[in-house]
């Protein structure tokens, strides 16, 4: 907060700083504006059409936020561009040789008496998009006659701005001029160049976008032709006409013959069966009857059991016929004899069946492993085949994609191109003049010079290492301060009466509270040396009233000066054996007096005398050192009044409402940040 009140001081105590300096400078800026002379601006728009969906897009790509500022950035740079700039001076001139310009104006410095030649040369340029070759000697001296005429390419550069209006799309030309003719000129020069070279850069690149969808493109058709070349002899060398019809002919019959093989399993396992059947017959007493019509009605309702156990919910005529089977094998007499005969005989067909289909088995199986040897060869060229139609798919469908980018390309080369620049808005030819700003430019002149003055106060009482306060006391030389004197120069000085006699009556105040302080002392300080490092810092003032106080006190004193002393001006003060009282001993300036070590012994304290507003030397470091903090206080001389509020010393003073106000505001804020001294 101290800080905060010293800036203020400060700032107003050089009040006339903010007043003088920035009427200057606006009167410097006033003047060097005199002649400004006033500026046309033409204004004219352009829309760039960019595509935003995969389907318009050569790329196959969508255009993202950063591409398009991206792009837009480009196109400022292009307008920018050296090239750009040399077409346009090169318009200026040959318009301005046709007679259609008046923005150069020929005169008897023209430097050619051929203007045809020149003219020529121009044409030749501007149609071939070439820029000039210096080491031509007519294009050297093109380039010379537009730069002595005010067509450099900065001083173009300075005539025209270009940028891109919010996110839109659109681009705003301005350009500007003495001339409004001039201006709307330029601004449809700009335009058209602008439009011409960023045609030519977009058919460039298109060209080589075509020219590599062709190659792209051939080398897709003669990638798949290859692979239909490799496919068809493949079958032809392997013998392969119709390679699904084979593979299906050879898994059906494989089918077949696993079928085979399961038949003959089953009538191996029912014969079998049997024969077990018929041997259990035979060991059992109870046999087929043998009267024939009764084996024929036996037969016949076996079928009938058979065919009635195939069908659903058929227990109860299951049970039926079982009960005819029992009464027509109880009821008829068996022939014994004649019936194993009959069994043996179908026994031993049965055995000759089993080993017949045995010996067919091995063959079935046989032909079954033939086929899966041949199947096994087909299996590889199915694969190869299948791998070499999807290679042949894949090569189709890329060939197919590349002929439409092909197409597109071409398309879009035989149009204006894929991102096309469109003039919307015209050039202008302006009818006011624009603002020239002069007033808002002398505003902020004296604004920054407002600025610039307080900026510099403020760092100088940054940068200020003087001794002011007992702050500063404290940091720079460690030590405590016990009075603070205000300026005897102010006090005579000043016109404020009431602030002249407040000062008087701070300095008798802090005088007496140097006695006060040496009176409470007086057991151990005896003998007092007043010293300072340099002349008029106040030693000799500050003992005379030391002395006269404690003598009012009723205390004996003794003052020496010891540099009168030692011109012998003056002697010593008789002093008596039983001299109680003080002794007060004025040593010359530290920085002059190379004796003053011997009296750190002699001494009992020390009153170290500093001019307010000086920097800490080494002697002062080397004094404090010396003595020790403890031995040494501090008088703080010569403080100016605005620095005594820093001191906690109440200032009487003239002062305006607003600043009465303002020091009521801030003390009833920052009451408990305000610095107490020792006095």
């Amino acid at each position: 907060m101290i800080l905060i009140m010293q800036i203020l001081r400060e700032l107003r105590k050089n009040w006339y700083l903010f007043l003088i300096l920035p009427v200057i400078v606006v009167l410097l800026v006033i003047f060097l504006t005199r002649n400004r002379p006033m500026e046309y601006e033409s204004e004219a728009s352009l829309y760039l059409h960019l595509p935003t969906q995969k389907g318009l897009s050569l790329t196959n790509e969508e255009y993202k936020q950063f591409e398009i500022t991206t792009y837009f950035q480009n196109i400022m740079e292009l307008s920018r561009s050296r090239k750009n700039l040399e077409r346009i001076r090169l318009h200026i001139l040959r318009d301005a040789l046709e007679g259609k310009s008046d923005w150069i104006k020929h005169d008897s410095n023209f430097p050619w008496s051929d203007s045809l030649k020149v003219l020529n040369r121009l044409n030749f340029l501007i149609d071939a998009h070439e820029s000039p070759n210096l080491y031509f000697e007519l294009d050297a001296g093109i380039t010379i006659y537009l730069e002595e005429h005010g067509l450099s390419t900065k001083t173009l550069t300075d005539l025209f701005q270009v940028n891109r209006q919010g996110n839109s799309n659109y681009i705003r030309i301005n350009t500007k001029n003495s001339n409004p003719f001039h201006a709307a000129y330029f601004n449809e020069l700009v335009i058209n160049n602008i439009l011409d070279i960023h045609r030519e850069l977009n058919k460039g690149r298109l060209q080589a976008d075509k020219n590599l969808f062709e190659k792209l493109v051939s080398d897709a058709k003669r990638q798949l032709d290859e692979k239909i070349f490799i496919l068809e002899n493949y079958k032809i060398s392997n013998k392969i006409i119709n390679l699904p019809e084979h593979t299906k002919a050879i898994v059906n019959q494989m089918v077949n013959i696993e079928i085979q093989l399961a038949n003959l399993n089953e009538t191996i396992k029912s014969k079998e069966k049997a024969l077990n059947t018929i041997r259990e017959t035979i060991g059992d007493t109870t046999l087929i009857p043998s009267n024939v019509n009764t084996n024929s009605r036996y037969i016949e309702l076996k079928q009938q059991l058979t065919s009635v156990k195939q069908k659903e919910n058929s227990e109860e005529q299951v049970a039926e016929i079982n009960n005819l089977l029992k009464q027509l094998v109880g009821n008829t007499p068996i022939d014994v004899r004649g019936t194993k005969q009959e069994l043996i005989q179908q026994y031993i067909a049965y055995k000759i069946d089993i080993e017949m289909t045995i010996q067919l088995i091995p063959l079935a199986r046989a032909e079954l492993k033939r086929i899966q040897s041949f199947a096994a060869k087909f299996a590889p060229y199915e694969s190869n085949i299948s791998t070499m139609e999807r290679e042949i798919q894949t090569a189709q469908e890329s060939y197919l994609i590349l002929i439409n980018k092909l197409n597109m390309a071409k398309t879009v080369e035989a149009g204006t191109g894929e991102h096309e620049l469109l003039v919307v808005d015209a050039p202008t030819i302006p009818i006011r003049p624009t603002s020239t700003k002069r007033k808002l430019l002398v505003i902020v002149a004296a604004f920054i010079a407002f600025i610039l003055i307080a900026v510099v106060i403020i760092v100088l009482e940054l940068m200020d290492k003087g001794i002011w306060d007992t702050q500063d006391v404290n940091h720079f030389l460690k030590a405590s301060v016990v009075a603070g004197l205000p300026s005897i120069h102010e006090i005579i000085s000043t016109t404020d009466t009431t602030l002249s006699s407040s000062l008087t009556l701070i300095r008798e105040q802090q005088l007496n509270a140097v006695s006060h302080f040496i009176q409470r002392n007086e057991s151990t300080s005896k003998t007092i040396a007043i010293t300072s490092a340099f002349e008029n810092e106040g030693r000799h003032e500050i003992a005379h009233h030391i002395k006269q106080d404690l003598m009012e006190l009723g205390y004996e004193v003794i003052l020496r000066d010891i540099e009168l002393e030692n011109l012998r001006i003056a002697t010593n003060e008789p002093k008596s054996a039983d001299f109680s009282g003080f002794e007060l001993i004025i040593l010359p300036p530290t920085s002059t007096y190379t004796d003053w070590l011997k009296w750190v012994k002699k001494a009992d304290f020390f009153l170290y005398a500093i001019r307010a507003g000086r920097v800490a030397e080494f002697i002062d470091h080397q004094y404090v050192q010396e003595i020790g903090p403890d031995r040494m206080k501090v008088v703080l001389n010569a403080i100016p009044a605005d620095k005594l509020d820093d001191l906690g010393m109440s200032v009487e003073k003239e002062r305006s409402r607003f600043r009465t106000w303002l020091k009521r505001v801030i003390h009833f804020e920052f009451k408990q940040e305000q610095v107490v001294g020792y006095f």
